[in-house]
């Protein structure tokens, strides 16, 4: 009988250390979780913030990009201005020179009907 009682007594206790045992890792579960989630908000916040630090680089990088085009075309829109500015000027030095010609062309006509 006693030895019946002592192996009862010893699975009561392992009994209870198991209970022990499960009570401790359901204790640790719960920490897991909550940190779980909060490992969860962190990434989802890191996400977010994440997302629109690209986008705002995305962002810096197309506005250097039309920053860029911007300056081309200013560029372009200025050589093309100088060029017409040259050849408005070799079209009134044409033009002077012609009315030069018109004028002596006319002196000379003015000067053959005279005569």
């Amino acid at each position: 009988m006693e030895s019946v009682q002592k192996a009862v007594k010893k699975r009561v206790q392992m009994l209870n250390e198991a209970v022990s045992n499960l009570h401790n890792s359901l204790e640790e579960l719960d920490g897991t979780q909550s940190s779980g989630k909060e490992k969860f908000m962190f990434y989802s916040l890191y996400s977010i913030t994440y997302t629109h630090m690209v986008s705002v680089e995305q962002i810096k990088r197309e506005l250097e990009e039309t920053k860029k085009l911007v300056k081309e075309r200013d560029n372009v829109i200025a050589k093309l201005k100088q060029s017409n500015e040259e050849k408005i000027q070799q079209l009134e030095i044409k033009e002077k020179a012609l009315e030069e010609k018109e004028k002596s062309l006319d002196d000379e006509v003015n000067d053959i009907a005279k005569q």
